[in-house]
């Protein structure tokens, strides 16, 4: 079953991987580093100027998993207030 303390573990541990990866993104792209590397845990890469525009797709999935993962977590939808009558 998936309870809150599971949910907010992987929220917590997809934050940190988004940081990795931001953080390889910009010492390659702006910081002039050669290369950078990501160590998720369960993966390790290397960031380099060749592989920039993959690994900026690597990093939007990772943020569409964060917003899933809250969405489970805190509930997502509209809520629309009926006008006074």
């Amino acid at each position: 079953m998936i309870d809150n303390a599971f949910l907010d573990e992987r929220i917590t541990w997809v934050k940190s991987v988004i940081v990795q990866y931001e953080q390889g993104i910009l010492d390659v792209a702006a910081n002039n580093v050669a290369s950078y590397q990501i160590d998720t845990g369960q993966t390790r890469q290397i960031v380099t100027r060749n592989n920039l525009t993959e690994t900026r797709k690597t990093l939007e999935g990772y943020y569409s998993l964060l917003a899933d993962l809250c969405n489970r977590r805190y509930g997502s939808g509209v809520v629309v207030a009926r006008p006074a009558v």
